[in-house]
């Protein structure tokens, strides 16, 4: 059975079972979010990668494991749309296609930067994780100039900014899926290796 997540004020909630909405607060079991090996670890600092596409995550998951391998990984895959959720609107959280990745289920980027690094009560910190900082992309759309400011791929990275994670958003200007990410994932690498010293 999968989590359900909620972006209302206080209200997400990774947790297994059935949630409902109730005065803009979210009624939880008391079944926690499975446990991951890979990411578990009490008051360890994570990355947190965001995506939309598990290939581009894979490899933005693999840049930043080369180049911080003392950091732990929390991965989450949202869906490619706009916005904010509002309302107590709820989505299913589900174990991801690999250890240490989830996957929230009709989520905007915006929704998983705060399920993932909302301080109260985020994924992160239900798996008793500190994100340390928050990677959106390797994402294809054009997030240069102007555009940056409606670009899903930035609007995420200051809603995780927001919750008080420093953020790098990483882009390649373009929305076709034949333009290589590699480049900008080895460009992550070797920045997040220039920080780290």
């Amino acid at each position: 059975m999968p989590a359900r997540a909620s972006t209302s004020a206080a209200s997400i909630a990774p947790r297994v079972g059935a949630s409902r909405t109730r005065r803009g607060r979210c009624a939880r079991s008391s079944t926690r979010v499975p446990r991951s090996s890979a990411v578990a670890s009490a008051g360890g600092g994570a990355v947190v990668v965001l995506g939309t596409d598990e290939a581009d995550m894979r490899m933005t998951a693999q840049a930043v494991r080369d180049a911080m391998p003392s950091c732990l990984l929390l991965c989450v895959l949202h869906d490619d749309r706009d916005g904010l959720t509002r309302g107590g609107v709820e989505h299913a959280l589900e174990l991801g296609p690999w250890e240490g990745c989830y996957r929230l289920v009709g989520a905007s980027g915006e929704d998983a930067a705060v399920v993932a690094t909302d301080p109260t009560e985020g994924l992160a910190r239900s798996l008793g994780l500190v994100p340390v900082l928050c990677v959106v992309g390797v994402a294809r759309e054009t997030c240069l100039g102007e555009d940056a400011n409606g670009a899903r791929t930035t609007r995420a990275a200051r809603r995780a900014a927001v919750a008080g994670v420093p953020t790098i958003a990483v882009s390649v200007p373009t929305r076709s899926p034949d333009a290589p990410a590699a480049p900008a994932a080895s460009a992550l690498a070797r920045l997040l290796r220039a920080v780290a010293r």
